[in-house]
């Protein structure tokens, strides 16, 4: 066969492939598709079976980062191929087996490789395997996995924000996470890259994940005669009701082979419904009196056992087959139906099709990932594309578009997605001018552009045109908390999440209000009884638990499919392993994981901030942003390059430093700690007096927060302040306290602004106590001890 590309011949890490020429079409797939993933590739390039064994060969295995073996039953025969695995074992080379094919190993080859990883190409999805073997190679040759291409190749200007960051918002306020993976001696051609832009030619269609969000399980309907002669017309409703079920869509089923596993077990239908993982139970039971058939139906939601619906249907019993088709007919219309708002069919022309789609790309919408975005966006379009004058539709669809920006979860640039999104709410204003997720989503739109008075009057028109719009409670509870009332923000939020208790995003969020204060309680009455885990691994986190929390953590992820609660758990995680525990391998592979973009700048800045520096000086004018505003200043404070500092973070003068504001009382998220780096900035170039007014009006904000119910973190922050004032007595004091209320470590303790107390005993015992607690976490964990910077 036609080779596929030249084998790689640097001296970059590499992989090699080793398997049978007779699988070369199949192969060849697979190795194209890593070359596109970023792997270099070395295989033989096709040569001849029985050819002698080539010193190349054996060079390229001993250089390889990793021998990927691909297993068929005519690689096992290849005896070129069990010297490549052999020698590949002797050379302590790492070796991957991926089997393409269900395979018998003869003894020794078994030997060889039974302790190696391994990856079940057959059995596996194409997501599932995709995703495994993307990742463990990265893991081999030292580089964070590219993303699996899920849409249309990104131009080549905007390719280094695909590099720098994945940028992850909950609603207005930030959680933000950069990851793609940069080590210090390929600086200088990632940079070029960033530049120049890279090649790129993958274009694959996107690759979307099952709704989550319509689940059912249809169990076998109970035979209540007790005569296994009726069980044919009770299991044949139940399949009939698969079968259709199957059809509708965007709702997932579950297999009838897996709920008639649970054939005459009625005790707990919940817990069934838990082990299928499905939202609904449908449950019925036949009996038949006097040639007459009664089916009673009923359907339950999972979470709580609660009947969502019931119905009973009486049928001459003398056509089987036509009493099955009848009756699966009318269940299967009234369950379809209640799947929807039937109220909101009633009141309006809106078709039924164009309806259910919109419901559940807007379920899609809320889980705030990626992927669930795309799908939302093609669902939303396809809804309208069925009926184009309905509203909502075209409302939410503009707010897809938003999230699906370079300052929410996707890559689009958000001056791009801005644009397309205010198209779409004017036609959704044109088609109802007072819709209350019109005025919400033109909200979130005046966040994003860091308007928040406009922002927070939609919201209120919002609310106003809808008092029960939970997600506008949501987005002003967002607002105060960024402006510093946190005691108002937490009040808004317990209204939203009065409104809409299963929304994931709010669910989440009241979760860290509640974790910020300590009230385990509420964290725990805020979660679903199978987020159990989730809530305790939190639990663990606040208190310090690290080691606890991470098996917890881990467990729960084990279980937890995907969404919006384990993606962030995720980035718990890689905070947890990174500022906490100082495994920044660890906090890379988790982070990693949790959307498609995600890749290692954020830790690696803090690890090498002049890498950060010559990246992220090279975004355009225009494009940046709150947070890689705040990345470039702070690797440039890293760095020493004050003046710069000041220019990243638009200082002018201290009256322009927005610390005051009509609706706020402070900075919203990263502008704080720009204020902060500019009055630090300030402080080392001898502007003195400009310093201390920029820190006195930062002091004034935090002591209003703190009044309106700042977390502990405000320890901390209040310290740099005070040593900003030359108080450091004071300063170490709050540092203390910060310590004991968890809000302290040791990337904290690295900054710059702290080395005027190094030489103090009391500092030097608040970092011996910090890495004290993480060494015996670590232990915990059977990882070895780390010591303190010098």
């Amino acid at each position: 066969m036609k080779r596929p590309f030249p084998a790689y011949k640097g001296d970059d890490p590499f992989v090699f492939i080793s398997y049978s020429h007779r699988d070369s079409a199949a192969v060849f797939k697979e190795i194209a598709w890593l070359k596109s993933q970023g792997f270099n590739i070395w295989y033989d390039e096709g040569i001849e079976a029985g050819r002698e064994w080539r010193d190349e060969i054996a060079t390229a295995i001993s250089r390889a980062s990793v021998l990927v073996y691909f297993v068929t039953p005519e690689s096992v025969a290849s005896e070129n191929c069990r010297n490549e695995v052999n020698f590949a074992s002797d050379e302590l080379t790492p070796i991957l087996t991926v089997y393409l094919k269900p395979t018998e190993l003869p003894g020794g080859l078994r030997l060889t490789i039974s302790t190696r990883q391994a990856i079940n190409r057959y059995d596996l999805s194409m997501d599932e395997y995709s995703h495994k073997l993307n990742v463990s190679l990265a893991e081999y040759v030292g580089m964070a996995p590219l993303p699996i291409q899920t849409g249309s190749p990104v131009s080549s200007r905007f390719r280094y924000w695909l590099i720098l960051a994945a940028i992850i918002l909950i609603g207005g306020g930030a959680l933000i996470y950069i990851v793609p993976g940069i080590v210090p001696d390929i600086v200088p051609d990632m940079v070029d890259g960033v530049v120049n832009g890279f090649d790129d030619d993958r274009s694959q269609s996107p690759v979307l994940p099952e709704s989550r969000l319509r689940s059912i399980a249809v169990l076998p309907f109970q035979n209540l005669n007790q005569d296994p002669v009726f069980d044919q017309i009770s299991d044949g409703i139940a399949l009939d009701l698969v079968n259709g079920l199957s059809k509708i869509h965007a709702i997932r089923v579950a297999a009838a082979t897996s709920s008639f596993a649970f054939k005459n077990q009625y005790s707990d239908v919940s817990a069934i419904g838990k082990k299928l993982k499905v939202d609904t139970v449908l449950e019925g039971s036949v009996r038949i009196i006097d040639d007459i058939a009664r089916i009673n139906v009923q359907l339950l939601l999972v979470e709580d056992g609660y009947q969502l619906w019931s119905e009973s249907y009486d049928r001459p019993f003398t056509d089987v087959l036509a009493l099955q088709d009848d009756v699966a007919a009318l269940i299967l219309n009234s369950v379809r139906l209640h799947l929807i708002d039937k109220s909101a069919v009633n009141e309006g022309s809106v078709a039924l099709g164009s309806y259910n789609l919109y419901l559940i790309a807007r379920d899609n919408m809320r889980e705030r990932t990626e992927q669930s975005l795309l799908l939302a966006k093609s669902q939303f379009t396809e809804a309208l594309a069925l009926d184009p004058e309905y509203g909502p539709a075209w409302a939410d669809l503009a707010r897809t578009v938003l999230l699906l920006s370079d300052l929410q979860y996707g890559d689009v640039p958000f001056i791009e997605a801005k644009e397309e999104a205010k198209q779409m709410l004017a036609r959704a204003f044109e088609l109802e001018p007072e819709l209350s997720s019109a005025y919400a989503t033109e909200g979130f739109l005046y966040l994003n552009e860091a308007n928040q008075m406009e922002a927070l009057s939609s919201f209120h028109r919002a609310i106003a045109t809808d008092p029960n719009n939970a997600y506008a409670h949501f987005m002003i509870s967002e607002i105060l908390a960024s402006s510093g009332n946190f005691a108002g923000a937490l009040k808004e939020l317990e209204v939203a999440y009065a409104l809409d208790s299963r929304h994931p995003v709010i669910q989440y969020r009241l979760v860290i209000y509640y974790l910020g204060q300590g009230n385990f309680s509420g964290v725990r009455q805020s979660v679903r009884p199978d987020q159990a885990l989730l809530a305790d691994a939190l639990i663990d986190f606040r208190l310090g638990r690290e080691a606890d929390g991470i098996v917890k953590a881990t467990e729960y992820l084990n279980l937890e499919e995907s969404g919006f609660a384990g993606i962030h758990l995720r980035m718990e995680l890689a905070r947890r392993y990174y500022y906490k525990l100082k495994n920044i391998d660890m906090a890379q592979k988790t982070i990693s994981e949790t959307n498609a973009f995600a890749g290692r700048v954020y830790f690696q800045a803090l690890e090498y901030p002049e890498v950060a520096y010559q990246l992220l000086k090279k975004i355009p004018d225009g494009y940046h942003n709150r947070f890689s505003k705040f990345l470039l200043a702070r690797s440039e404070i890293r760095t020493g390059r004050f003046d710069d500092c000041l220019d990243a973070v638009g200082y002018q003068s201290v009256e322009t430093m927005p610390i005051r504001g009509e609706i706020y009382l402070g900075l919203p998220g990263n502008e704080l700690s720009l204020a902060f780096f500019a009055a630090y900035c300030l402080s080392e170039l001898g502007r003195v007096e400009e310093a201390a007014r920029l820190q006195e009006e930062l002091m004034r904000y935090h002591r209003l927060a703190i009044q309106q119910g700042e977390p502990p973190g405000y320890f901390r922050l209040l310290a740099r302040l005070e040593l900003l004032g030359g108080n450091h007595d004071e300063a170490v004091r709050l540092l203390q306290e910060a310590y004991a209320n968890q809000a302290l470590d040791w990337t904290d303790l690295g900054n710059p602004w702290y080395d005027v107390l190094r030489s103090r005993p009391d500092f030097v015992a608040l970092v011996e106590a910090v890495y004290g607690h993480m060494n015996q976490q670590r232990q915990q964990l059977g990882w070895p001890p780390v010591q303190p910077i010098e």
